[in-house]
């Protein structure tokens, strides 16, 4: 113990001058801003979804969004619908009218005219359809193989009004030969495979870059139809054509790689 010297009895305690000299405290640290709440989309649909801020994963849910936004609008298939069979109606008219028959030149004009317009309409809202019905069932083979079956049914269908109409005569499904049978069986496979493609194509990949890459299948199978077929020749126009058609794919795959943007890696736990 130390040794007491009888002074610490003889000097009064100072509370003021002890608290004086005790080191400063440290200033307190700024309070840590609150996080911002995650943005959530699809309030609107009844499906609410929030953004993680990773492009990839926001990307994804951003296209689940907005198909099933567009699933609720019940009246753009019917619309649609309407429209083609409008024009189907006013194709059937331009064929049978007698005014119109007797110029071919304007005949044929516009039969040309609504039939594009026609497969433009089928061929858009087919895509943008089966997008969506790839989100409410995402089986890509289940959905190609009822689309078939729906199509047999249709044109039988179809056959037996015209029977009903025109008789035995207007029957347009008939059974060919054996030779037939196997010509057109590679043809058949090749066409349901890409279908199955397609569909299985537009339910892994984005909407855009599906139509991007689809509309380039015609340049390597206008090339082959140039080296295999003598009645194809490439000619300056279509030259033109594929040159046009494979820049406009290549710039529209590289605006969508550019727009992606290379996947952040995850940061590391501290």
């Amino acid at each position: 113990m130390p040794k007491d010297d009888g002074l610490a009895f003889s000097r009064p305690y100072d509370g003021q001058q002890a608290f004086n000299q005790l080191p400063p405290n440290p200033p307190n640290p700024p309070p840590s801003p609150s996080p911002s709440p995650p943005e959530v989309i699809g309030y609107d649909i009844g499906m609410p979804v929030a953004m993680t801020g990773d492009p990839w994963i926001d990307g994804r849910r951003r296209s689940a969004v907005a198909s099933h936004r567009l699933m609720h609008h019940v009246m753009l298939p019917i619309g649609v619908t309407a429209v083609v069979v409008v024009l189907f109606l006013l194709d059937c008219a331009v064929h049978i009218s007698a005014t119109i028959s007797a110029r071919p030149n304007l005949q044929s004009n516009l039969r040309l005219a609504l039939c594009t317009t026609s497969f433009i309409t089928c061929s858009v809202a087919m895509t943008v359809f089966n997008k969506v019905a790839l989100v409410a069932v995402p089986l890509p083979l289940v959905l190609v193989t009822l689309q078939m079956g729906v199509t047999v049914v249709l044109v039988l269908l179809w056959n037996a009004f015209a029977v009903c109409v025109g008789g035995r005569a207007w029957w347009q499904i008939k059974a060919g030969s054996k030779r037939d049978v196997l010509r057109w069986a590679p043809v058949s496979l090749l066409f349901a495979a890409s279908l199955y493609t397609f569909t299985a194509a537009l339910h892994y990949s984005t909407l855009g870059a599906v139509i991007t890459w689809r509309n380039l299948a015609p340049l390597p199978t206008m090339l082959v139809e140039c080296c295999c077929f003598s009645h194809a020749r490439l000619g300056l126009g279509l030259g033109l054509g594929l040159g046009q058609g494979l820049g406009s794919g290549s710039g529209s795959g590289l605006g969508l790689g550019l727009g992606s943007g290379p996947k952040p890696k995850p940061k590391p736990n501290p």
